[in-house]
């Protein structure tokens, strides 16, 4: 994949050099720092401290004198440079370095420009993952993709470890996360979702042989192969059920095919993940019922009052819903129709 070309421009009237290799760096994850540039008023003695770092880095310092107290003119070159560098089109996307809560708008104003930025994680199968050539694929890339063509515009996808995905959306950096983002009462009060497109239940797995379980009155005295951090084992246990400690997934359906186990408690990814990996299983495993109370519903976040990008988002959601796609990449990933709640 050729590398994206960046345009890095740096307020030097808010940031520090001491924050410049970090700067770099970070641009580099995404592309090549194709363009280098710093505003100030560099007969201020406040930022001598620039000189060397902008040798070394190559770096060109735009001079803006300060004729006026207040906003000063260095914020207005770097906007203007900003504007120019965009329809000029010799870039593909910007950094904007500045802790000046001023330059929000413009940030806003480059993404305007025909791009929704998705943030993923990229190492999350089926959803978000890099497949054998390396391409960035799955469930959440295929929907951000279709998602973008309805809204009109390209989808911009950016990779972040987990941790920092809804972090950028509060920071701008991110549009949005298509991500497997589920619904959470924390997650509504800093975040408004769309209408979910997937939805994923725990489901009680035995061997295809075994109809002594079929509702959770039958767990009663059976054993079930689990981690010994499940947050469902309280429920398992209030069932009647043994527990039997493994640490992985793998090694809980193991036991359950070894008849040293009875049961476990999953999810469809994480079955498919296994399935995939043993297909000599698919016909040694069932599912026997869908966990009360289990499901996660996964939705579209988006920043908190930004009804009409909500909205935007619901209808293409809803199109892509009527069309049949959303089913259809469901069934592509998951290997069956999980876009409606199992407990309908």
């Amino acid at each position: 994949m050729q590398d994206l070309k960046l345009a890095v421009l740096i307020d030097a009237d808010n940031i520090s050099p001491k924050y410049v290799k970090v700067i770099l760096d970070e641009a580099a994850s995404f592309g090549v720092a194709a363009c280098k540039r710093i505003y100030g008023d560099w007969s201020d003695a406040r930022l001598k401290s620039w000189k060397d770092v902008l040798l070394n880095n190559s770096i060109i310092p735009i001079q803006q004198y300060s004729y006026t107290t207040g906003k000063n003119a260095t914020d207005s070159a770097m906007i203007i440079d900003a504007m120019d560098l965009l329809y000029a089109g010799n870039v593909d996307g910007f950094c904007i370095v500045s802790s000046d809560s001023d330059f929000t708008r413009l940030a806003a104003r480059l993404r305007e420009a025909g791009k929704l930025v998705i943030g993923v994680e990229g190492t999350y199968p089926p959803f978000t993952y890099h497949d054998d050539s390396g391409e960035l694929t799955g469930l959440d890339i295929e929907l951000g993709k279709a998602l973008a063509e309805k809204l009109g515009v390209e989808a911009e996808f950016q990779e972040a470890a987990w941790d920092s995905l809804l972090i950028g959306i509060d920071s701008g950096r991110f549009d949005t996360v298509i991500n497997s983002v589920s619904i959470t009462d924390e997650r509504a009060e800093k975040y408004d979702f769309s209408d979910p497109y997937y939805y994923e239940a725990r489901r009680v797995v035995v061997r295809a042989d075994d109809d002594s379980i079929q509702t959770p009155e039958d767990l009663k005295g059976k054993k079930i192969a689990t981690n010994a951090t499940n947050a469902f084992i309280p429920w398992y246990e209030a069932q009647g059920a043994e527990i039997v400690g493994v640490d992985t997934s793998s090694e809980a359906i193991d036991l359950v095919l070894s008849g040293r186990a009875d049961f476990l408690g999953t999810s469809v990814p994480v079955l498919n993940a296994y399935l995939d990996e043993h297909p000599d299983a698919k016909d040694k495993l069932k599912e026997a019922f869908v966990i009360p109370d289990s499901e996660d519903v996964i939705a579209v976040p988006v920043r908190k009052g930004e009804t009409e990008y909500l909205d935007a988002i619901n209808a293409a959601l809803a199109e892509l819903r009527e069309e049949g796609k959303l089913k259809e990449i469901s069934e592509k990933y998951l290997g069956g129709d999980y876009t409606e709640s199992a407990y309908q």
